[in-house]
C-alpha cells in the first residue's frame, strides 16, 4: 500500500474523475442521471470527494462494506456491484469504478428483468454468515496465498510499508560497503 495521501490525491481524485468523465462523454450520460455510483475505496471521505468532483449527487453514492467485510481487494468493486444489483430497480443507471494499475469505469442499466433475479444467498446474507479474521496477511497465509515468516512466537506480520521502503531504499537495497582507514591495534579483546 502507498501512503493514503498519495493514493487519495494522485490516484482517486485525479484518475477516477477523468475516467468517469470520459465514460460520460462516450455514453452521453450526464452526472445527474447516475442513480448509483460505486467507488470502492478504504480511505475515508475519498468516495465523497470523487462524487463531488464528477458532479454526481451525494445520495447516489453506494455505501462501502468496510465495516461488514473489510477491503475485498480486486473483488471489492464486483462485490459492491452485486449488492447494488440485488437492490436495483428497472431503468436505474449504475456506474462502478475499479482502481488498481490504472482505472476502469463501467456503466450498467438495470432492465425489466432485474426483479426476476433472486440470488439464493445474496451479499448481505453471505456477510452475515462470514467468519471474521482481523489480519489480512494472516488470512492470506492461512489460505496458502503467501508464505510469511511469523517469527518464533507467530505474533507479528513483518512487512514494511512500500513508502518507507522507497524512502530508505538506498540503505535497505543498495550494496553499500565501507573501509576503515584507521588501523585497529591488536589486544586481548580484539585478536588479529
Amino acid at each position: 500500500m502507498w501512503e493514503e495521501r498519495w493514493a487519495r490525491d494522485e490516484g482517486y481524485l485525479k484518475l477516477v474523475p477523468a475516467t468517469v468523465r470520459r465514460l460520460f462523454a462516450d455514453t452521453g450520460l450526464a452526472a445527474t442521471e447516475v442513480d448509483r455510483l460505486i467507488v470502492p475505496v478504504a480511505l475515508p471521505g475519498v468516495a465523497e470527494g470523487v462524487s463531488r468532483a464528477i458532479g454526481v449527487r451525494a445520495e447516489a453514492l453506494a455505501p462501502q462494506l468496510l465495516d461488514e467485510c473489510g477491503d475485498a481487494g480486486a473483488a471489492y468493486p464486483i462485490l459492491l456491484l452485486a449488492r447494488e444489483l440485488e437492490r436495483a430497480r428497472p431503468g436505474q443507471k449504475i456506474v462502478v469504478v475499479g482502481v488498481g494499475n490504472g482505472c476502469d469505469a463501467l456503466l450498467f442499466e438495470a432492465t425489466g428483468h432485474i426483479g426476476s433475479c433472486n440470488p439464493r444467498r445474496g451479499v448481505d446474507r453471505a456477510i452475515k454468515r462470514g467468519v471474521e479474521i482481523g489480519d489480512y496477511l494472516k488470512f492470506l497465509a492461512l489460505r496458502d496465498e503467501i508464505e510469511l515468516d511469523w517469527g518464533m512466537r507467530s505474533e507479528f506480520t513483518n512487512k514494511i510499508a512500500l513508502t518507507t521502503e522507497y524512502r530508505h531504499s538506498r540503505e535497505m537495497l543498495a550494496f553499500i560497503g565501507g573501509r576503515c582507514t584507521v588501523p585497529v591495534p591488536c589486544n586481548s579483546r580484539n585478536p588479529a
